[in-house]
């Protein structure tokens, strides 16, 4: 069905403040998961204090047979 030459589809882009909510959305989403990639990579257990890049987090999970068991096991559901 068409429109009639008067109406006009509705354009959410058109709207005022549509960029500005947007781009505070697309933020909001992302920027805890920067934090966790920055944060992952600290030598200290504290969040509020930078001791240093470090690999040691990834290096505990490595060897921690829960977590290995965990992924396998999450693996294994994916395929």
């Amino acid at each position: 069905m068409r429109m009639a030459a008067s109406q006009h589809a509705f354009d959410l882009k058109a709207q005022p403040g549509f960029s500005i909510i947007a781009r505070s959305a697309i933020v909001a989403l992302y920027l805890p998961i920067l934090v966790l990639v920055v944060f992952a990579f600290n030598a200290t257990s504290s969040l509020g204090v930078w001791g240093g890049f470090s690999f040691d987090w990834f290096v505990k999970a490595w060897h921690n047979d829960l977590i290995i068991n965990a992924a396998l096991f999450s693996l294994f559901l994916a395929t």
